[in-house]
């Protein structure tokens, strides 16, 4: 970026390579840009290196744990792997002999208090599911009051 003198579509990248040359400029002789080899730079190509899944996130067992004495306890985990799930009692994307089925989205859901941390861009498709069970599910999602299942969500709790 810096020996093409620009270059980049990402305004951030740009802003954010304007102020180092702005602090360098009144703070250094001199800015010496260099190449560092992928194979030798491990901790900043770690992410373009290896296969990130994105649905196993969860979350701390301490935040899991603050959030059922406050809500109740749920008795299953709707998304879920065999590697993060929070329940003993889970449903996975892909099957796994531990789980209680496959597909939280078309399995049939116990009539019992569940417990939801599901990938973003399936959430309007969750709370379709909930609506039509009448199901009573504790549902993890981030705040962002502007997209469209935010309000439904709301809404619903």
């Amino acid at each position: 970026y810096l020996y093409n003198q620009g270059g980049s579509r990402s305004s951030r990248l740009h802003t954010g390579v304007l102020r180092i040359l702005h602090w360098a400029e009144k703070n250094l002789a001199s800015l010496k840009a260099e190449h560092i080899k992928g194979t030798l730079n491990i901790h900043a190509d770690w992410l373009s290196r290896n296969l990130i899944i994105e649905e196993e996130w969860s979350l701390k067992k301490e935040v899991f744990k603050w959030i059922v004495t406050r809500m109740g306890y749920p008795q299953v985990d709707l998304f879920a792997s065999h590697l993060n799930y929070q329940l003993d009692r889970f449903m996975t994307r892909f099957f796994h002999p531990r789980a209680e089925a496959t597909d939280a989205l078309r399995a049939p859901w116990p009539k019992v208090l569940l417990y939801a941390f599901p990938p973003v861009p399936i959430l309007p498709r969750l709370l379709r599911r909930i609506r039509e069970l009448k199901a009573e599910v504790i549902v993890v999602a981030p705040y962002w009051p502007r997209r469209p299942w935010f309000s439904i969500l709301k809404e619903m709790s």
